[in-house]
């Protein structure tokens, strides 16, 4: 990524994407175009002025681990709770969904509080 700005101890960097079908003979008949993305980030001592360019590392996370976390435990919970419910307890289906369906959003709820505690900010690795 390029240094665009220089604000005290923060950066301001951008870098531009081609969109996919920028190759594309039809390219100025499509609404696709160009575009610049740009973060803020901190300098991290490092010496830098406009025009450097610099490796930034955004943390990723693989799609599988996601899908796990987002669909298959969600479910898992929601189906567990459901036969809890009805075989255990011996609720009737209503309350048996209401109960799966409560799990279900404990799960989210909690996810989402632990989540916005660990995400990593990008930061620039080094100047190149």
């Amino acid at each position: 990524m390029t240094v665009r700005k220089l604000e005290g101890d923060k950066v301001v960097v951008s870098k531009k994407r081609e969109s996919a079908c920028g190759k594309c003979p039809a390219k100025n008949l499509c609404t696709s175009s160009e575009e610049e993305i740009s973060l803020v980030l901190d300098r991290r001592g490092l010496e830098l002025s406009v025009g450097d360019e610099v490796l930034v590392e955004i943390q990723g996370a693989s799609p599988t681990r996601v899908a796990v976390i987002a669909y298959l435990v969600p479910l898992l919970v929601f189906l567990s709770l459901l036969l809890v419910g009805s075989r255990l307890l011996s609720l009737s289906e209503l309350y048996s969904l209401l109960l799966g369906l409560s799990g279900v959003f404990l799960y989210y709820a909690t996810f989402g509080l632990f989540r916005r505690k660990k995400r990593r900010e990008p930061f620039i690795v080094k100047k190149l």
